[in-house]
């Protein structure tokens, strides 16, 4: 990742036949995520929420601000064709 400028980004690579794989990298996911936002960071990225941290936007953001992105996303791209799926429902 670039760390320098505050982003970071990350790659895990785990065995998606393996549960016990995939928890473990899943759970690594909300530790990083929950350490950001301990430290006044954010979950957000350049390529928007996915479906792993979207919801965590809640520990995040209060519901005024959530309902402010949902409107201004469905304002902007009504058929959801920019990311389809991420940012918000």
């Amino acid at each position: 990742g670039h760390v320098g400028d505050g982003n970071f980004h990350m790659l895990v690579l785990f065995d998606p036949q393996d549960a016990a794989s995939l928890e473990r990298a899943e759970s690594f996911g909300r530790f990083v995520a929950h350490t950001a936002l301990s430290h006044d960071g954010t979950i957000s990225g350049e390529h928007g929420i996915g479906t792993h941290k979207r919801a965590l936007m809640v520990e995040e953001h209060d519901e005024a601000a959530l309902r402010m992105m949902t409107a201004i996303k469905r304002a902007l791209d009504p058929h959801d064709l920019a990311n389809p799926g991420k940012l918000l429902p």
